[in-house]
């Protein structure tokens, strides 16, 4: 937190004071600033299984009639599985062995998209792991 913003004590001075108040050792356990080494992510573990969607972008809006929906998924096994959601509905599966980096690729009739949208792909790899990414668009 930028302790130079306007609304600095604003916020931090009331939860500071809630964290003494209701949390014991608040102020020797929590509250310390992240080490300048620290990662905030975990880093990709070699052969985790992994999907990028590469269209179209979260956030975005339609206004074509059909929308593509692009992603790369890799995996250190070989990728079982992967299905297509649009607004948590199964709208495409496709099973069998993709080999450990598959490009997929699917066109959607816009007649099917509701003005927000969320669109999720699930992989899964030999081992049964499993992942999932979503974004949502907008019509």
């Amino acid at each position: 937190m930028n302790k130079n913003s306007p609304q600095f004590e604003n916020w931090e001075t009331p939860v500071t004071e809630w964290g003494i108040k209701y949390i014991p050792g608040f102020l020797s356990n929590y509250n310390k600033p992240i080490p300048k080494n620290a990662s905030v992510s975990q880093p990709q573990q070699p052969g985790q299984l992994t999907i990028k969607i590469n269209n179209p972008q979260n956030g975005s809006f339609i206004k074509d009639d059909s929308l593509l929906i692009s992603a790369e998924i890799n995996s250190g096994e070989e990728i079982s599985k992967v299905e297509l959601y649009l607004n948590n509905s199964l709208i495409d599966s496709t099973i069998k062995n993709l080999g450990t980096s598959y490009g997929y690729r699917f066109l959607i009739s816009s007649l099917k998209l509701e003005l927000q949208n969320l669109i999720k792909i699930v992989a899964f790899d030999k081992s049964n792991r499993k992942i999932e990414e979503k974004i949502i668009v907008y019509k």
